[in-house]
């Protein structure tokens, strides 16, 4: 025979009905917890830095595939010819380039271009110019562009293929490979430092 207990059906539909509540709480507040995570990840990785791995030849040997490296987003502008960039063109995407030439500034192509007609030089002009200095052509950097290549001219699709890019579309700045740091292989096949050669302008407009 089992006696009913005065009040058990009541204090037990408000214990169900409390551990309900509380579970309910603790869900919403972890998705609002893990979205804000999230959001704040996202912001971060936008607008201070990311951390992004290498893929593709291009940047042999200075950046090798599979490497790790932090890319700073903040205030990474105005930009400096040596240094490596993350670019987003409507060519390759995103993609890691070292900075060549800057506005004005005149390069020398990696490949000699082919022109119909030889271009006089002027300094006050932003069209996209081919100048023939010395039997070599050269092309003038316009007003808001650079000119990028990779390190592994070899294999690189940069601006000797595509041409000059838009200064809007740097992304970032490549500060340090993160596999370095970490990696106990031995690396000293690789570039400490980049030089850019000299011989690469006809001018330098800073």
């Amino acid at each position: 025979i089992i006696h009913a207990i005065p009040g058990y059906s009541d204090s037990t539909m408000q214990a169900k009905t409390l551990l309900s509540k509380f579970i309910s709480f603790v869900n919403n507040t972890s998705v609002r917890i893990t979205v804000g995570t999230l959001s704040i990840g996202y912001a971060f990785s936008q607008k201070v830095g990311t951390i992004s791995q290498v893929a593709g030849n291009s940047m042999l040997p200075t950046y090798m595939p599979g490497d790790w490296v932090y890319i700073n987003k903040f205030n990474i502008f105005p930009v400096n010819r040596g240094d490596v960039y993350l670019l987003n063109n409507d060519v390759n995407k995103l993609q890691i380039k070292r900075l060549v030439g800057k506005e004005n500034d005149i390069i020398k192509p990696r490949k000699k271009l082919k022109v119909n007609k030889t271009q006089e030089y002027d300094n006050n002009s932003d069209t996209d110019e081919e100048i023939n200095e010395h039997m070599f052509y050269y092309r003038k950097i316009k007003r808001g562009f650079i000119w990028v290549e990779g390190d592994n001219g070899s294999v690189s699709k940069d601006s000797n293929m595509y041409g000059q890019v838009h200064i809007s579309c740097v992304e970032g700045k490549v500060l340090f490979n993160l596999t370095n740091i970490f990696s106990n292989k031995n690396n000293s096949t690789r570039k400490e430092t980049f030089v850019i050669n000299e011989d690469k302008y006809f001018l330098k407009v800073d």
